[in-house]
């Protein structure tokens, strides 16, 4: 059942014809809802936008876009004049429930100011009500085109939205992650150091350890040395004593007698 607002939106529209437009029930060339209608390039001419799918079920292009978010009816996303833009078919329609008005629901009734039965349209309009708030119908039918264009830029920066969350979500785990990466680097650098300064530490007492054996060598060297010159001097010197003993000895010993019978050595003069 069409709702206050829609029903005030017919009766303004009704009331508010455009001036040279044809009006009735079946519009001639086209129609006269359709000529304000954009229809996407590239549709099939059996698929319907929200604005005619509106005009032929009397709901309105919001509710039938609720109906396509919620899952009840079937539709495609073609680029439209203003982005991306619903499309539905009649089949679609029929699948979802929605329920179709009938033409003669649809047709308006005839201006009082015109001619019926083919007389040519007579130039006078119907007089408007004394103080009433109307709004024309080209008026009308543009302010429903740019709330659909906003509705469908909203729903553009719905999806924008949702990919910059997830966009940042990523970068905030990578980001988290680097960070516990590093966090990580930072303890292996600092056990590695600690490592590092142990060994130094035990470079440097072997470091002592080899020049105190080094010194250590030198020393006992230098002993090995004076040992050795002790041992030939006290070589050199037991040589000494026995060649002096031994020529103390011949000094000391008497000359033998002569044998008898031989002459005596003559004294040297």
């Amino acid at each position: 059942m069409p709702s206050e607002l829609e029903r005030g939106r017919d009766a303004v529209i009704r009331k508010a014809p455009l001036r040279g437009a044809p009006d009735g029930g079946a519009p001639a060339g086209g129609g006269f809802g359709r000529r304000f209608v954009t229809v996407p390039r590239g549709v099939d001419t059996g698929m319907l936008t929200l604005r005619q799918a509106a005009e032929q079920t009397g709901l309105s292009a919001t509710t039938l876009r609720r109906y396509i978010k919620s899952g009840r009816l079937r539709a495609r996303l073609v680029p439209g004049r203003y982005g991306p833009e619903y499309v539905v078919t009649e089949e679609d329609l029929a699948a979802a429930g929605v329920p179709r008005e009938s033409a003669l629901q649809r047709r308006e009734p005839a201006p009082a100011g015109r001619v019926r039965d083919g007389g040519p349209p007579s130039s006078v309009a119907e007089p408007l009500p004394a103080g009433a708030d109307l709004v024309p119908g080209l008026l009308y039918r543009e302010l429903l085109m740019k709330h659909e264009q906003l509705l469908v830029r909203y729903g553009m920066l719905q999806v924008s939205g949702r990919q910059l969350y997830e966009i940042r979500e990523q970068a905030e785990r990578r980001a988290a992650e680097a960070r516990r990466a590093a966090r990580e680097l930072r303890k292996v650098q600092e056990r590695h150091a600690k490592e590092i300064g142990r060994l130094r530490a035990s470079l440097r007492q072997a470091e002592l350890r080899l020049a105190e054996r080094e010194e250590t060598i030198r020393e006992l060297t230098r002993q090995v040395r004076r040992l050795e010159i002790a041992l030939r001097n006290a070589r050199t010197a037991r040589a000494f004593d026995e060649e002096f003993r031994r020529a103390l000895r011949r000094i000391e010993r008497p000359a033998p007698p002569p044998p008898a019978g031989a002459a005596p050595r003559p004294h040297a003069p």
